[in-house]
């Protein structure tokens, strides 16, 4: 299992089938699609092993929860599907601040603007957003001092797509300068995503349109898949 899902030497929290499962979902966001269902899989068996394995870590079962979704989604398998996001929806009462971006990370980004699970996710974003945590109260967790060396630059990026896929352009831009602010602070301008950031304050107001209109088959990108996915974030 673990060749299969292609870990190497690196280990999430001493954990090999954590980061097993970690690797495979990294790889998965590369190829947001067909192809990846193959390490939607992986991800989900690796994930399904150490949700046990670390039962104090309540990060992990909503990377299982993400990965058990995709799989779902990605096979067209409904009811896989929805495991998935009663997994998440566990995770989340969890540890609501970590475990909402399981949840926004994956179901947000596939399902339709107008789906009860996207207008779910905006709700994890609310409550994240009013529940106090900031890079003063809590800086590994929501600022820039932990593993993801650009947390709160990437938040703002996604937090803004995710508002803007639900039409409400004004806190999209709230939070695309948040993220725009933080880079330009001391310290910053170095952050891989910013030219990304700044197109899509410029270009906003189409954006909203296309996910407003009825063409799904139109609707932008949200950060997270494709060449940035996890280092959006996760940039050193």
């Amino acid at each position: 299992l673990l060749d299969g899902a292609g870990v190497g030497m690196v280990d999430l929290d001493g954990n090999p089938m954590a980061a097993c499962g970690g690797d495979s979902l990294g790889r998965l966001f590369d190829c947001f699609g067909p192809l990846g269902i193959d390490d939607a899989a992986a991800a989900r068996a690796a994930l399904d092993v150490a949700v046990p394995l670390l039962a104090d870590d309540n990060r992990i079962p909503g990377f299982r929860g993400a990965a058990t979704y995709l799989a779902g989604f990605l096979a067209g398998d409904d009811d896989l599907a929805q495991t998935g996001v009663d997994q998440l929806r566990a995770a989340v009462a969890e540890n609501l601040i970590f475990n909402s971006f399981s949840f926004v990370g994956t179901v947000a980004i596939a399902v339709a603007p107008d789906d009860p699970l996207f207008e779910e996710s905006i709700g994890y974003l609310d409550a994240g957003a009013s529940s106090g945590c900031s890079p003063f109260t809590e800086p590994t967790i929501c600022g820039n001092e932990g593993r993801a060396a650009h947390n709160i630059e990437g938040t703002g990026l996604l937090f803004g797509d995710l508002y803007a896929k639900n039409g409400d352009a004004d806190e999209a831009d709230n939070w695309y300068a948040i993220g725009a602010l933080w880079d330009d602070g001391p310290g910053g301008n170095d952050w891989i995503a910013r030219d990304v950031l700044d197109d899509r304050r410029a270009n906003l107001a189409a954006r909203v349109a296309l996910y407003q209109d009825s063409d799904p088959t139109n609707d932008p990108s949200i950060i997270g898949t494709g060449a940035y996915n996890c280092i959006y974030c996760h940039q050193q």
